[in-house]
């Protein structure tokens, strides 16, 4: 399967080269202390992790996850940041991954002032894993390399003291074709979390269980979705497609057009729920709902999902069922609109092996399986036109 994603080189061959010179060192932060590994270059020491095993790292929506870790703020992600990096206090900062796919040879960046450095590389971080360590700055070597260029910057003076989560800054870099793909969303603005619409059991359209299998399944989604929002063909179709307002009467103009699509794309929290099947999805607001089966096949068939998340983010930026930003409308004898578009284009980018996040790299392949039955254990067959007597698709006010 092909993925033509640019690699992003951000390093000289000589700074990866510097990485390989090792000696022990005990920096980990993580419950028990573990070994990591050091590069040097003089006085300038460069701390490596590993976070791949239960010993240096933990897992996040995992099947013995609570229900009230798997919804918490904390877990609320950045499409354009899916290796997070951020403080916890002055001396700790925490290293999570969202993508569903291990990370490997990265170096991670801190911008203080005007000053940017590395401040330590990460040999592989595996899927949804996420660790504490310390600064590497605090009981350890002082000194660090610039990004670019050959200065050394002394942080000696943080030693003691720590710093402010709100004076350091943090960014992710590699060479691998995973990592471009994951900087190349950086133009995405969603900000995705699980959330249980159904806590009472008393809304029909919603699912009431909601599983920690559904919050890996839609990180392998949101990723895949915005980065079909990053491509140049794309932005080309949307603008390129006769699109009906509200009023069902009035076609977008050009410049209406660029106005959605920058609320698309810039589009800030989104809360992800999973609906019962009376209703293929639920959107509107901040809400972005999808029936399991769905969420659970997209790797394999782009059957309702293209459609059903096309009319639900149609529905998140504002628009009703007349609008063509939700269902298809006739033009010229043609069924045109968007969640249209978005089927053809996820059934190009499927058929040509396009998407980051496939059945080959996702890290558990029992998340997709053809024959899913849901926890009621009944299948609903997805085999009806959304266009006709179907499946209902809600909008959410």
């Amino acid at each position: 399967m092909k993925h033509p994603f640019p690699c992003i080189a951000l390093f000289s061959s000589a700074f990866f080269l510097l990485l390989a010179c090792s000696v022990d060192r005990d920096v980990n932060e993580w419950e028990d202390q573990t070994d990591t590994t050091t590069a040097t270059n003089g006085d300038v020491v460069l701390a490596r992790y590993s976070f791949d095993t239960d010993a240096n790292s933990k897992l996040m929506f995992q099947d013995d996850e609570a229900l009230e870790d798997m919804v918490s703020e904390w877990k609320r992600y950045e499409i354009a940041n899916m290796l997070r990096i951020k403080p916890v206090d002055e001396f700790t900062i925490e290293v999570a991954n969202f993508a569903p796919v291990d990370l490997d040879s990265l170096v991670i960046s801190a911008t203080i002032g005007e000053k940017t450095m590395a401040l330590f590389a990460v040999d592989k971080i595996r899927a949804h894993a996420y660790a504490t360590i310390r600064y590497p700055f605090v009981g350890n070597t002082p000194k660090f390399n610039a990004l670019e260029g050959t200065e050394v910057i002394d942080l000696s003076h943080l030693q003691d003291t720590g710093i402010p989560g709100s004076d350091i800054r943090f960014d992710f870099h590699g060479d691998s074709e995973m990592v471009g793909v994951l900087k190349g969303l950086s133009g995405i603005g969603w900000k995705p979390r699980m959330k249980h619409y159904d806590q009472e059991g008393t809304h029909p359209n919603w699912s009431d269980d909601l599983l920690p299998v559904d919050a890996r399944r839609y990180t392998a989604l949101m990723i895949n979705w915005a980065y079909m929002f990053t491509t140049a063909e794309f932005k080309e179709a949307f603008l390129a497609e006769p699109i009906y307002e509200n009023d069902g009467e009035t076609l977008f103009t050009q410049e209406r057009k660029e106005e959605i699509w920058a609320k698309m794309v810039n589009k800030g929290k989104l809360n992800l729920g999973i609906t019962s099947g009376n209703a293929a999805g639920l959107g509107g607001g901040n809400t972005f709902g999808l029936y399991r089966q769905i969420v659970e096949r997209f790797l394999v068939s782009t059957k309702n999902t293209a459609s059903t998340s096309g009319h639900e983010f149609g529905h998140i930026v504002g628009f009703n069922h007349s609008s063509s930003m939700t269902y298809p409308k006739e033009v010229d004898g043609e069924k045109r609109g968007f969640s249209k578009m978005c089927t053809l284009m996820m059934k190009q980018f499927l058929e040509e092996g396009r998407f980051p996040i496939t059945i080959d790299n996702y890290y558990r392949r029992s998340d997709y399986n053809a024959d899913y039955v849901n926890p009621s254990g009944k299948e609903i067959p997805l085999t009806k036109e959304r266009e006709g007597h179907g499946f209902h698709c809600g909008e959410v006010h």
